[in-house]
């Protein structure tokens, strides 16, 4: 988790980074999954710590074109749709 779990819409607590990276150090083959303040910023920073897994709930729903907001999200983790 990647906020304090309980409800949707919290700020992204950008000091899990640091288990997401050893994580990824010593599991280079796993999936990891970040769950919590995720938006067009933070899942960069998650995927440039070793994320390859994440949720995008409050801010997909809350976006007004959800089919923009995911296909602008793939481009900028260079994931072809």
């Amino acid at each position: 988790m990647t906020v304090e779990p309980g409800f949707g819409g919290q700020k992204f607590i950008e000091s899990t980074m640091e288990k997401v990276r050893r994580l990824r150090e010593k599991h280079p083959r796993i999936n990891i999954e970040v769950d919590g303040g995720v938006n067009s910023e933070t899942v960069l920073i998650a995927d440039q710590t070793g994320a390859n897994v994440f949720v995008l709930g409050t801010f997909v729903f809350n976006s007004v074109d959800r089919k923009k907001t995911l296909s602008d999200l793939r481009k900028s983790l260079n994931i072809v749709d």
